[in-house]
């Protein structure tokens, strides 16, 4: 894969993130990468034979953290973001069988592998697909987006067990590569559908907004400097700057 949004050729696999202390989180069997019979899955195997700890993109921004300036923001506002945060709710769309398969995509997609990003974007992804918002609006001859992803994932799963004798969320780096790969060429609208919700989740959370110097919603407060070309005191700046 190169960067966000497609996959060429396989790169070496992301150190794992480390989950969040305490969490009660819902979705811990898939962001173990447990199959459902609890057994490792083939993607958390090759994490952790990754470099140590290191992670392979680091933020410019080092020490800016958004929701610092989370007071400046409207109530209603600050709420959804603040949400944002909380452990993930349980999925009421995805199977964990789909949800396992949907991960292993959405790290290749995203190259993130972060507990509570994936698990944030899980979240988004099974929300998205319990409601009809944004339906009118798809291609004529295109099934639901739910439907369209739920047919997806088994088709996936149905390749990779045809191919390799494993799930889609059991099979190597490799071997997942190979699957996205034709499909990013093959089904076009379904891989569009998965980057599509993968991105704008991935893009709404607010330790990716602190990681590229985004400084979070203008209204109220308003970027009141840029005009004169400069930032404002509360914007993101490089350690250098």
């Amino acid at each position: 894969m190169d960067g966000v949004g497609g996959v060429n050729a396989p790169r070496g696999p992301r150190a794992p993130g480390a989950p969040q202390a305490g969490a009660s989180d819902p979705w811990q069997d898939v962001l173990a990468g447990g199959r459902l019979d609890g057994g490792p899955g083939g993607f958390q195997r090759e994490f952790e034979q990754a470099a140590e700890g290191k992670r392979m993109a680091e933020s410019r921004y080092p020490d800016y953290d958004v929701m610092v300036h989370a007071e400046a923001w409207d109530p209603h506002t600050r709420s959804i973001v603040q949400r944002r945060l909380d452990p993930p709710k349980r999925p009421a769309f995805l199977t964990q069988a789909e949800a396992q398969a949907l991960r292993a995509v959405v790290c290749h997609l995203l190259y993130e592998d972060r507990d509570d990003i994936i698990g944030y974007v899980l979240s988004h992804i099974d929300d998205k697909l319990l409601s009809p918002v944004g339906e009118a609006q798809r291609k004529e001859g295109l099934p639901p987006q739910a439907e369209l992803v739920r047919d997806g994932l088994a088709s996936i799963d149905q390749i990779a067990r045809e191919r390799y004798g494993k799930a889609f969320a059991d099979a190597t780096v490799e071997e997942q590569f190979a699957i996205l790969a034709e499909l990013q060429h093959g089904a076009k609208e379904l891989f569009q559908k998965l980057l599509g919700l993968s991105v704008e989740a991935l893009a709404s959370h607010p330790t990716i907004w602190s990681e590229i110097g985004y400084g979070g919603p203008a209204y109220p407060r308003g970027y009141y400097r840029i005009e004169a070309g400069v930032t404002d005191p509360w914007e993101a700046r490089t350690p250098s700057s």
